[in-house]
């Protein structure tokens, strides 16, 4: 008899036809993209060495748009402590209140349950145990009283003793 034995592989069935996740154009592409960058690169490279007037105007163009990206970021620095701020002043005004009316309200609700179970449930569980109790006590007290001789037992409904004329 052959048995079925599965094996878990850390490979998925999508990586099986695949050895991995890109393709191979997708490889050469991003191959031809680093070429071309680095080729760039040293262009550039080469250029900045031959040309330092060129190169110095480039450098202070960079270095002005640095400065600039650093007050932008600087200013989205200051709205977002203001935001900080403003949210942490809507959390003590409007949501602590809440809080507290949500707290207080929950121990109404506490207080209401305790009284009604206090109150209302056991005198009426007590009521009911003790009622019980008696009727439990009667039928106790009529199973052991003696029959009479005279009396018969009930009949079935089935059987019907009387010569009185049935109501259909």
């Amino acid at each position: 008899m052959e048995e079925n034995t599965v094996t878990s592989s850390p490979i998925s069935p999508e990586q099986d036809d695949d050895e991995s996740f890109m393709s191979t154009p997708a490889k050469i592409g991003i191959g031809v993209g680093i070429l071309v960058g680095v080729a760039l690169l040293v262009l550039a490279i080469i250029f900045m060495l031959r040309n330092p007037a060129t190169t110095e105007t480039i450098r202070d163009l960079f270095i002005i748009v640095l400065a600039l990206e650093s007050l932008v970021i600087g200013t989205l620095l200051v709205v977002l402590v203001y935001q900080l701020i403003v949210l942490i002043k809507m959390l003590r005004n409007d949501v602590k209140p809440m809080l507290e009316s949500t707290q207080e309200t929950l121990n109404t609700i506490k207080g209401t349950t305790t009284f009604v179970s206090q109150r209302v449930t056991k005198p009426a569980m007590a009521a009911s145990s003790y009622v019980s109790g008696i009727g439990r006590s009667v039928s106790t007290l009529m199973k052991m009283l003696p029959r009479r001789h005279g009396a018969s037992p009930t009949p079935s409904p089935t059987e019907n003793t009387t010569s009185e004329p049935s109501e259909t």
